[in-house]
């Protein structure tokens, strides 16, 4: 992977490549098989390692908490998009990006009223 990123100026900073060109296809690649990542910070390219999770840690219940409010929404805005009227209702007060699904749950995550 060095021989290939040879014509490109890089720069180490705290083990992280600095990348200030074009990113090569060897790095999609190499993001693809979750070797290394490409991260964006203040407006420069960097080259990090893959990050490692450990499955076997415990949910503190603050995540457990939000996890399952999240659940919980969902499957809210869910039960509102299979109504016709309100997937409507929904579809009209969304913005050009956003879908009656994205409101619906916002509203619901919000706890506020569209039918007010």
């Amino acid at each position: 992977m060095k021989a290939s990123l040879n014509n490109i100026k890089t720069k180490k900073i705290k083990e992280m490549a600095k990348l200030k060109k074009y990113v090569p296809l060897q790095l999609m690649i190499a993001e693809v098989k979750k070797e290394k990542v490409l991260r964006k910070v203040n407006g420069v390219f960097h080259v990090c390692k893959w990050p490692e999770f450990d499955r076997s840690r415990e949910l503190m219940p603050n995540e457990i908490c939000i996890r399952n409010k999240f659940s919980m929404v969902s499957k809210q805005a869910s039960c509102i998009i299979h109504d016709p009227v309100l997937k409507s209702i929904y579809g009209s007060r969304a913005k050009p990006w956003q879908s009656a699904f994205n409101l619906a749950f916002k509203e619901v995550y919000r706890k506020s009223q569209v039918l007010s």
